[in-house]
């Protein structure tokens, strides 16, 4: 698949590392975490070496797999097909994805002062990702500075302006099940988002990876390409092994701003009122408690 883009040519000064040695490097970094000069020692490579063989090899991977595996819907059967299965799987209808944003920890830069400094305290820029029903990548916003909110970070990224410029290919609005008011097929986001007509929110609580953001860039990419290439293998209700959380340099992103139209809150009670309703289910009480 990326044996001929990673391929490197000996010379008569050197003979080259194989390929299946750059992906093998590549794969248990990924895998595991390990710094640069511990993998130097497992495969007896410089860690120099070992800096510019990761991103590149992810690079790859990703080119290879993106086309296939990363590919935005782009038809309103394919959006329609992930409503289903969001209905299906997690009772919740007219949903087109959920969205979060991730911080992914890195060395800080040289000269970069507190340009990728987050509210952590850590250097980091962030993932801003779009999943289906089946934990699948459907829209991936990688290197915005660790600075800004998941809000601020969703009004840079194309998806916004895709979606307000009606350059997706949205079903138009829908009755929820049980219901007769119509409303509009909506993406599902945390508190750090703002509420819109087509992202909705919870309602108010009343209660490092050691490499320069460029390369970065190409890791956090590459993960999520795979993710997909693997995720038909893995089809498991919850990411956590036995419950419990796994250790990652991935941070929560701050809130953003919450100026809310009416419409977009009166979408959101609409929702509400099916979820209490027509569509609650038998466990929802023990579990919002």
């Amino acid at each position: 698949m990326v044996k001929d883009s990673i391929t490197k040519c000996s010379t008569n000064m050197r003979t080259c590392i194989t390929a299946e040695e750059r992906l093998s490097l590549t794969l248990k970094y990924l895998a595991t975490g390990e710094s640069y000069r511990s993998l130097s020692y497992s495969f007896r490579i410089a860690p120099s070496t070992v800096c510019s063989i990761i991103p590149e090899v992810c690079d790859s991977l990703y080119q290879a797999l993106k086309d296939t595996y990363m590919k935005v819907p782009s038809t309103p059967e394919e959006w329609e097909e992930i409503a289903t299965d969001f209905y299906e799987k997690w009772n919740y209808p007219n949903c087109l994805g959920a969205i979060d944003g991730k911080h992914i920890v890195v060395q800080a830069p040289s000269n970069s002062g507190s340009y990728y400094y987050n509210y952590k305290h850590t250097h980091s820029i962030v993932l801003m990702a779009l999943v289906d029903a089946n934990y699948r990548f459907t829209y991936v916003d990688v290197g915005s500075n660790g600075r800004v909110s998941d809000g601020g970070v969703f009004r840079q990224c194309t998806l916004q302006e895709s979606i307000e410029n009606e350059l997706i290919n949205f079903r138009g609005p829908k009755e929820l099940p049980g219901r007769d008011k119509k409303v509009p097929f909506v993406v599902v986001g945390d508190e750090a988002f703002p509420l819109k007509e087509y992202l909705m929110k919870p309602y108010p609580q009343r209660a490092p990876i050691l490499s320069s953001p460029d390369k970065v860039e190409k890791i956090v990419l590459c993960c999520c390409a795979l993710h997909n290439y693997l995720r038909p293998e893995i089809q498991t209700a919850n990411d956590a092994e036995n419950g419990q959380d796994i250790g990652t340099g991935l941070l929560k992103v701050p809130r953003g701003g919450s100026r809310n139209s009416c419409q977009a809150r009166q979408i959101r009670d609409e929702f509400k009122e099916y979820f209490v309703t027509t569509g609650q289910v038998p466990w929802q009480a023990n579990v919002v408690r």
